[in-house]
């Protein structure tokens, strides 16, 4: 009995390794047809991401090689303008060039370049125009409200909207700014509203006045002062390394001093501005920003990453015969922003999508408006239409 089990396990056994073997000579043939299959795909992918690499390098490379002739371009046609400062330039969100001509400090022998800090002069009534939007979203306000709402103590207020302050036809008027005095606060606002020119409403007049008030509707929305409210909103978000307000970088090496100069290798004479003619530039003219740092507002705000693009909409309709609106000129093509101060001519043209565009920031005063002529003629030979 014990002889006869042991012959029929043994045939189970045999039998076991009879079917392996053959479902082995069945399927091996399909599993190593599957495992070629396999390598043939990784090795095609991998082939793909390599062409794929190649490809993007190449790309790269000839776009590194447009990027350096548009540069070298550029700096050259600036170089014939007799440009002294610093400039910053993208196309495509691509930077194609970062640099600078003559002296940010010539008693210190201290260049213009990447980091040089230069007054925006007007062209801070931008910022005031982006916080302005900010502070309005945060309390539900609107652009279309009177500016009695928020400063009621300014004469014809009932009759003037915050949007008209933008647009610069509330009819409000530039008065001089305090001799001798360093006003500040409540007593700069005091003076302001003593003292200002007021006109019909509905005609185009440039007049700071308009953004001086606007940074005190700020203030009264938000609570905070137009300066910390400037770092909160837009500074410390985009990571800002060379902007600060004249007031903070008094000492700072980087700020560079204006000149005025009938040629460009003449250093001799210094525009000067009082502590007091600053503060009475607030909101208007007392930022000063390298041109990279300025570049990068002026863009993420148009791409709406700083607002919300329905308000950079709402803050930049103007209307009428004006162009003006919110700090910047609107084209059909372009938008341009332009400052003047004592020396100082920053000047920027961008395309309304953010992705393209140049500034330049001046620091002698060779003729007027010589920055801002000279980049309206480059501009078009730097982004012609494809």
């Amino acid at each position: 009995m014990k002889k006869n089990m042991n012959v029929f396990l043994a045939g189970v056994i045999l039998g076991l390794i009879v079917m392996g073997i053959g479902l082995l000579v069945i399927y091996r043939p399909m599993m190593l047809n599957k495992e070629s299959l396999w390598k043939e795909s990784v090795i095609a992918k991998s082939n793909t991401e390599i062409n794929a690499v190649k490809k993007a390098n190449e790309t790269s490379k000839k776009l590194d090689k447009n990027l350096q002739v548009l540069n070298i371009d550029f700096q050259k046609k600036m170089k014939q303008t007799n440009f002294v400062g610093s400039f910053y330039g993208v196309k495509d969100n691509e930077e194609f060039t970062d640099a600078g001509l003559g002296y940010a400090n010539a008693s210190k022998k201290i260049l213009n370049g990447k980091d040089s800090m230069y007054s925006i002069a007007s062209i801070q009534k931008v910022m005031t125009t982006i916080l302005l939007g900010q502070a309005l979203l945060q309390t539900k306000h609107n652009l279309d409200e009177p500016l009695s709402n928020f400063l009621p103590d300014v004469p014809n207020a009932k009759n003037v909207t915050l949007r008209s302050m933008l647009q610069m036809v509330s009819g409000y008027a530039p008065q001089s700014a305090p001799k001798g005095k360093n006003l500040s606060g409540q007593k700069l606002y005091e003076y302001v509203i003593n003292n200002m020119e007021v006109g019909n409403v509905g005609k185009f007049k440039y007049s700071a006045v308009n953004y001086l008030l606007l940074t005190f509707v700020i203030e009264k929305l938000t609570g905070k002062s137009y300066e910390d409210y400037f770092k909160e909103i837009i500074k410390q978000p985009l990571g800002l390394t060379h902007t600060d307000f004249q007031q903070d970088i008094v000492n700072n090496e980087e700020r560079a001093v204006s000149y005025k100069s009938n040629t460009k290798d003449n250093y001799k004479e210094i525009f000067e501005m009082t502590m007091g003619q600053y503060n009475y530039e607030k909101g208007t003219g007392n930022l000063f920003m390298s041109s990279k740092d300025l570049f990068k507002v002026l863009s993420q705000y148009l791409k709406g990453n700083i607002i919300p693009m329905t308000m950079v909409r709402e803050l930049n309709r103007p209307e009428g015969q004006t162009t003006y609106c919110g700090g910047l000129y609107h084209n059909e093509s372009r938008v341009t922003a332009h400052g003047m101060e004592r020396g100082f001519e920053p000047t920027v043209l961008m395309s309304y999508d953010g992705k393209s565009g140049i500034v330049s920031q001046g620091n002698m005063k060779l003729k007027k408006y010589t920055n801002m002529n000279s980049l309206i003629k480059i501009y078009p030979t730097l982004f012609k239409q494809d």
